[in-house]
């Protein structure tokens, strides 16, 4: 799949949909959803963050007609795509999606429904997060955008902070009770070891020493041009109501979810369809009863749970 450069075409609220549609069709060109959040970690639980990367893909794979959403918790696989328009992250997570975990035979529905034992989920979709992860990784790593794996290396620098501080700091209690037995420098060596692990712990998941430039660049245009979206949404809705306007909100709906203003973005792209219902929406032409945005706290409730649903211990819930 040929690989283009974002352009700097202006996005602000004057921008025109075809020039708005151009930009994100560069950006989706280089990385895909899954690529691009990888590219975007921040300071959250990387597999949180997976987890909601997994959940927008899925939603721009519906923008594409690949999936349907008919509701908050289930997809349907509505084509077969051929294997050139689909990146190996992609391809991948299709397979698990629809194969069967206990036969392994294909199937046409997944279900996100959560289901909980206790304070212990039945972690059905947790197979999910790790090769999918690891296959955007790679895709990464072949385009020349990360020395190594993101999430990886993050995790092996706060495993090695923390393996620094604790000794450190057992060390120095254990100096400070038996003072004189244990020499000033070593010591010396052990708070610096407390202080260094711990600053290490702390700063590895803000570091983005793992990309390359380039890496970097592809990320510093994705921000850019979700300032641009944000912008766009702080003003009145610019764009005529006509396909390209709509298919341009619809297909940005998963970067803004990325970028963290899904919910606005979504509402935006509702109104606007509202102008003129007759034009075509892979995801708003059945318009489903709940919004988009639950799709995706569904799926990272259940591959990715920080805690059980506090209502009810037996069974049900999402994220």
């Amino acid at each position: 799949m040929p690989r283009r450069r974002p352009t700097d075409e202006n996005a602000g609220p004057t921008a025109s949909a075809e020039q708005l549609q151009r930009t994100l069709d560069s950006l989706y060109d280089q990385a895909s959803v899954l690529g691009h959040g990888l590219l975007a970690l921040r300071r959250a639980n990387a597999t949180e963050s997976v987890a909601r990367s997994i959940a927008h893909q899925i939603l721009h794979l519906a923008t594409r007609g690949v999936v349907r959403v008919p509701d908050d918790r289930t997809i349907h696989r509505s084509t077969d795509p051929s294997p050139e328009n689909l990146r190996p992250d992609e391809r991948l997570l299709l397979r698990l999606l629809f194969t069967d975990r206990v036969d392994g035979t294909p199937v046409r529905t997944a279900s996100f429904a959560a289901e909980y034992k206790g304070d212990h989920q039945v972690a059905t979709w947790a197979h999910l997060v790790r090769p999918v992860r690891r296959s955007a990784d790679e895709e990464l790593r072949r385009a020349g955008w990360a020395r190594t794996r993101p999430v990886s290396a993050r995790g092996c620098m706060r495993a090695l902070g923390v393996l620094s501080f604790y000794p450190g700091l057992s060390g120095t209690l254990v100096l400070a009770q038996t003072a004189g037995a244990i020499s000033p420098a070593a010591g010396i060596g052990l708070a610096y070891g407390t202080v260094a692990g711990a600053g290490l712990a702390w700063v590895a998941p803000s570091i983005d020493w793992f990309l390359t430039g380039e890496g970097r660049r592809v990320r510093d245009a994705a921000r850019a041009y979700a300032d641009r979206l944000r912008e766009l949404l702080a003003h009145d809705d610019p764009l005529p109501p006509d396909q390209a306007s709509l298919t341009f909100y619809e297909q940005a709906l998963p970067f803004a979810m990325l970028h963290g203003f899904g919910s606005e973005w979504e509402e935006r792209l509702r109104e606007h369809y509202a102008l003129d219902t007759t034009r075509h929406t892979a995801l708003l032409d059945d318009p489903p009863p709940h919004g988009l945005a639950a799709l995706a706290h569904a799926i990272v409730g259940t591959i990715a749970p920080l805690r059980p649903p506090g209502a009810d211990s037996g069974g049900g819930g999402g994220g």
